[in-house]
């Protein structure tokens, strides 16, 4: 099971708004939208128990839903990809005649990788 162990740096009710160190395998990825020169995840949970700011907390992930936003992340962009190569050979002849099919499915591909 992924942990993580972040500070508590503001509550409000039950939800806790926690600071977490990125780690070096984050560097190069992105898919948080961090820019490479932040070095702090900030995410918002639900606690169950009272903290207060400068609290260390452990969250940790089951690994089914691990699993499952691995699978979002990697796998979405990947069906999109090839979907969107599939139409845009099959359908790149009919709209645009006179067009090479293979660069309409790869403009396609991207595009919907992209979207």
């Amino acid at each position: 099971m992924p942990r993580e162990i972040g500070t508590v740096v503001r509550v409000e009710g039950r939800a806790a708004t926690v600071h977490f160190n990125r780690r070096s395998a984050c560097e190069r990825c992105g898919a948080c939208g961090m820019l490479k020169n932040q070095n702090v995840m900030e995410l918002i949970v639900n606690v169950p128990f009272d903290v207060k700011p400068g609290d260390r907390v452990a969250l940790t992930m089951d690994d089914s839903y691990f699993l499952l936003s691995t699978l979002l992340l990697y796998g979405l962009p990947l069906v999109a990809l090839v979907t969107g190569v599939v139409a845009g050979v099959m359908l790149g002849a009919r709209l645009f005649p006179g067009r090479d099919p293979e660069l309409v499915g790869a403009l396609t591909g991207i595009a919907a990788a992209a979207a």
